[in-house]
């Protein structure tokens, strides 16, 4: 589980750079970064595999949650809500109205 998690962490991250067009010492950090968590998940997982399995699929699921918008562009769906929190509508301002 930890390989498989690993390899789809740096899957990810080469997707993304390929489609936003990040330089390439970038994607290069963050698959070197990946590579020691995996390994060092790897070591952990043959004294208490319980716990390394899971905090394998706890990466997995905050790469994605922190890329939302780029995991989008690679899966080829856009979102369909408002946009969230934050986020206006054209000629939407949070000024107030002054003009009497």
């Amino acid at each position: 589980m930890v390989f498989v998690c690993g390899g789809l962490e740096a899957a990810v991250v080469l997707a993304q750079a390929k489609q936003t067009g990040r330089d390439e010492g970038t994607v290069v950090r963050q698959v070197w970064a990946i590579g020691a968590l995996t390994l060092g998940l790897a070591i952990f997982a043959d004294f208490v595999p319980e716990v390394a399995g899971p905090f394998a699929l706890l990466v997995l699921v905050a790469l994605a949650a922190r890329s939302r918008g780029e995991l989008g562009l690679l899966l080829g769906t856009r979102g369909t809500g408002s946009g969230g929190p934050g986020v206006q509508s054209q000629g939407a301002t949070n000024a107030p109205d002054n003009r009497r």
